[in-house]
């Protein structure tokens, strides 16, 4: 288990992953330590927890960092206007709701895969949380998606309604390869990021936070 001394006023830099072989198995290797520490999976060859979306093109997982430890990663899948929704890992059970939820010509991304290094559970986790966000809202923004989807656990529901404000838009069912079940979210971004930036302010990225997320895939928070 990675150490991770306490975070006041320290930076997190978020990176991605893409195009690099060592960030992903990092990536795969802390995602598998969140999960496992929290009873969500059985153990796995290795240490490392991946599927076959992360082979997907339009697939990207993301990593946060607290001085060069990286210490958290989310994970980002694309659907382009008028793809299926299959794209999405979320339709594996929520296939029907998604489909009337995002029609047919909307583009979405998917957040998913979301881990913590164990220690940060209780030191600092909420700003990692924050950042890797922030670094979805900006992929969000820089290539003019829609909405954002994700299937959350009852206890992370507040976490992305009152902070993303997405809506809950079905019951809880058990989710593939996992032990806990899940209730589908979806927010429209055309109408939430105002929303979301009266909440939480920090949360939007700025232009040139933007541009660097473009260009280079990095962001500071």
């Amino acid at each position: 288990m990675t150490a991770v001394a306490p975070l006041p006023a320290r930076a997190i830099r978020v990176t991605s992953s893409a195009g690099d072989s060592f960030a992903r198995e990092t990536a795969f290797r802390i995602r598998y330590r969140g999960y496992r520490s929290a009873g969500h999976i059985d153990p796995m060859s290795g240490e490392v927890f991946r599927d076959t979306y992360d082979e997907q093109p339009g697939s990207e997982t993301l990593l946060a960092h607290v001085d060069e430890t990286p210490v958290g990663t989310i994970r980002i899948l694309r659907r382009g206007c008028g793809e299926p929704v299959d794209k999405l890992s979320a339709a594996q059970v929520f296939r029907q709701q998604l489909e009337s939820e995002l029609g047919a010509q909307s583009s979405a991304i998917e957040v998913n895969r979301f881990a913590l290094e164990p220690a940060l559970q209780t030191i600092g986790s909420f700003r990692v949380k924050l950042a890797l966000l922030k670094a979805v809202l900006a992929t969000c923004c820089t290539e003019g998606v829609r909405y954002c989807v994700a299937a959350a656990r009852d206890e992370h529901l507040r976490f992305y309604t009152e902070l993303l404000h997405m809506r809950r838009v079905s019951a809880p069912v058990l989710y593939p390869g996992l032990r806990f079940k899940t209730s589908l979210l979806v927010g429209d971004l055309s109408a939430g990021l105002a929303k979301i930036g009266h909440t939480l302010p920090a949360l939007v990225p700025c232009p040139g936070s933007l541009r660097q997320w473009a260009a280079q895939r990095h962001l500071v928070a």
